[in-house]
Order: C-alpha cells, then structure tokens, then sequence
C-alpha cells in the first residue's frame, strides 16, 4: 500500500514539485464524488420525507430514485459533476490514477447518464438512506416523524462530516505529505478527531428527538437509540452504513 501511494504521489508531481494535471484531475474527481454522495442522499431523503408528511400520496419509498422530483435533482448534480471532470481531466490524466475507469467517459458519460461513478455513489446513497429510514409513517405520528426527520438530519450531516476528513487525508498522500497507507487515515490524529466529533453530533441530534419506543415504532435499521448510534458516537448501525458507504466512494474516486 505504501508502495501505491509512492507511485500515485510521483505520477502526480512535476519535476518542479507544482501540481500536475493528474492531481488537479484527481481533486475534481473528489469534488465531483462529494457532490454526488451528498446530493443523492439529499434527494432521496426529501422524498422519504415527503411520503411520511403526506404531500408524496401513493408514492412507495421503492420508487424515490426513480421518482420526478428526485430524478432532476439527481440528474442536475451529475451533470455539474460532468462538467467539473470534463473541465479538469483528460484521458491521459485518469490514466496516471487509480480511480474506478481510465478515462473520463468512464467517469461519468458526456450526457451524464452513466459511469463508475454514478453507479457508486447511487448506490452508496441508497444504503445510507435505506439504514436511516424505516416504514411508511401515519398522519398523527407525530413523534415517530420528530424522530425519524432527525435522524434523517444527522445521517447526512454525519456522511459529509466523515467524508471530509478522509478526503483531505488521501489529497494530503497524493500530495505526498502523507506516508501512510489510505487505510490509515482515520488514525490520523487530525482526521480522527473530526471522526470521533462528527459522530457525538449525530449522537447528540439522535438522543435528543428519538427515544427507544420511537426508534422501535419506526422500524430503521435498530430498535434502539444506542443501536442507531452508541453514546461515544463510534458504533451502531447508523454508523456502520455510514463509514461503509464512505468507503465505497473514496475507493471509487481514489483507488484502494
């Protein structure tokens, strides 16, 4: 691994030490994935909410990634993310990397329907989402949608809050001023208290809108508030959807 990451910092760096054109691929690369990641669980989220308040009738939560609304919310992000990749990367470039294809199309297609990493990042929001959200919610469930808006809230700021971090470790390996495997990131020091912050704040939003009876009622992915997410913020089912759809993401923008 440490060997990898010495191969992609030189296949990144000028013999001048300035930023390469691989390197600013690679940094829309990311960008493009935050975007994708965010705005997917963003949209999909809208919609499972919009079904419980009552003003998405008939609609079943199956049927959001392919619902209008969140069909042009999706389709909009991933034309930026296009247009960022096209603007920032060219063949040659993603060539030099070890993101999920070898060239821009691959990437994400010209008209934004295809691509490693659509394919990724959907999926990746789908889990997060499908963990975070249980069943279908009566009018006069007042407390079960209290709960699950709020868990809703935190998940996606908890995803964007662990995916920062990590991102800005693998620039800092690319970058060479990092030794370490990417694996290793979330021991950085650094990286590893933004981790351990983000997950007290999902903690935080959870215990204070949700208690064991309505976490049981909504039927996510627990039947407890410590088995969404623990008091230390570092475990339960919340977490492990979230760290693993992470995962999957950077693998997809960065390599393993």
């Amino acid at each position: 691994m440490v060997l990898a990451a010495l191969r992609i910092f030189l296949a990144v760096r000028d013999r001048h030490g300035e930023a390469s054109g691989a390197l600013r691929c690679q940094k829309a690369i990311s960008t493009a994935g935050r975007k994708l990641l965010d705005g997917g669980v963003r949209a999909l989220q809208r919609c499972r909410d919009g079904i419980n308040r009552g003003t998405l009738p008939g609609l079943d939560p199956a049927d959001c990634p392919t619902s209008p609304a969140t069909t042009d919310a999706l389709a909009a992000t991933r034309r930026v993310a296009r247009a960022m990749l096209a603007r920032a990367c060219t063949d040659a470039d993603t060539q030099e990397l070890t993101a999920c294809a070898d060239t821009v199309d691959g990437l994400v297609a010209p008209a934004a329907d295809a691509g490693c990493l659509l394919s990724t990042h959907d999926g990746a929001s789908t889990d997060v989402v499908d963990a975070g959200y249980g069943r279908v919610l009566l009018s006069g469930e007042n407390a079960e949608r209290t709960c699950q808006e709020a868990i809703g809230r935190g998940l996606a700021k908890y995803v964007a809050g662990i995916a920062k971090p990590l991102r800005v470790c693998r620039g800092l390996i690319d970058k060479g001023k990092f030794a370490f495997p990417p694996a290793e990131c979330a021991e950085e020091p650094s990286t590893e208290g933004r981790l351990q912050r983000a997950g007290l704040a999902l903690r935080t939003v959870v215990a204070a809108s949700c208690t064991d009876t309505t976490v049981a009622s909504i039927t996510t992915c627990a039947a407890t508030v410590d088995g969404l997410i623990n008091a230390a913020g570092d475990a339960g089912c919340l977490v492990t959807a979230a760290q693993d759809a992470v995962a999957a993401v950077l693998t997809a923008e960065h390599g393993a």
